[in-house]
């Protein structure tokens, strides 16, 4: 039977081009796949498509476009036989480079097309309002705030700058969230934490080297500190590349669950997911093989 692909495409992705679609479909066709497009028109188009696709006679469904359109393929998919592939059209591309594409439309499918299908794991968050899996992190507290204040026009013209201007903003009139978290049973208090599925963050920041998509758990930093002052430091050794365990007021654990109690903003793969509330405690766990992923 003819290998065949469906590529799901966000066309307002930042780096979208119709030119590097076709140059994919081109690959995918040189290499003897037939190829079906479905370009989406709003959010959550992506994860039902996705989800539809279970069940079609697929060799590959490609995640086209950034973390976000990446986190809604992989839920849709999560879980089956269907095999995912990604297609990086977005300003940061976190899971297309933890998995080597650097980026790179036409790296990513050659990959996809050379490669091999592996079983990886997802985190998973289950609160209140509803579940979702996320493929590389989630963020509580600050980067949380600043994905919640973002201004999605400005994020479609110039991309992840976007979260930078949002950051300073942000800054501005911060105020520290103190935020309880329980990990593996240990209470652990801070301001903010970053639960890392993936060994990146935010781009290339290698802020987890000891996650893996391939790992049967969890890294999490929980910063701790009061004031800007901890917030302005912290996020300088994030930028400036520094290994995140070994600055002052950071602790990092290897974990499987975490409950958090904070009134307090959540974001996944760098989107939106909601606010939790003290009364309510928010739960995350990873769930190991949950997506059969090629590179």
């Amino acid at each position: 039977m003819r290998s065949s692909a469906l590529l799901i495409v966000n066309p307002i992705s930042t780096k979208y081009k119709e030119s590097k679609i076709d140059a994919a479909r081109a690959m995918l066709k040189a290499a003897g796949y037939s190829v079906d497009l479905y370009l989406t028109q709003e959010k959550g188009h992506a994860e039902s498509r996705a989800k539809q696709a279970v069940s079609e006679p697929y060799s590959l469904v490609f995640a086209g476009g950034g973390d976000g359109t990446v986190n809604e393929v992989a839920n849709g998919l999560a879980f089956s036989n269907s095999v995912m592939g990604i297609l990086p059209l977005g300003g940061s591309n976190v899971f297309s480079r933890e998995i080597g594409s650097k980026g790179m439309v036409h790296r990513a499918v050659a990959s996809a097309i050379a490669g091999r299908p592996h079983r990886v794991s997802l985190g998973r968050i289950r609160a209140p309002w509803g579940s979702r899996y996320f493929t590389t992190m989630s963020g509580i507290g600050f980067d949380a705030l600043t994905v919640y204040n973002v201004d999605k026009a400005l994020k479609k013209v110039i991309g992840v700058p976007a979260y930078v201007v949002s950051g300073i903003r942000c800054l501005l009139s911060y105020k520290t969230e103190a935020i309880t978290l329980r990990v593996d049973g240990r209470d652990i208090s801070g301001y903010s934490a970053i639960i890392s599925n993936a060994t990146r963050y935010g781009g290339d920041f290698r802020i987890a080297p000891q996650a893996g998509i391939n790992m049967a758990d969890l890294y999490v930093h929980v910063f701790q500190g009061w004031g800007r002052g901890a917030l302005l430091k912290h996020t300088a050794g994030i930028l400036g590349g520094l290994q995140l365990d070994k600055l002052s007021g950071v602790l990092g654990l290897r974990c499987s669950s975490i409950s958090i109690t904070a009134e307090s903003h959540i974001q996944m793969d760098g989107d939106y997911f909601g606010k939790c509330s003290t009364n309510d405690p928010v739960e995350i766990d990873v769930c190991k093989d949950a997506l059969m992923l090629v590179y």
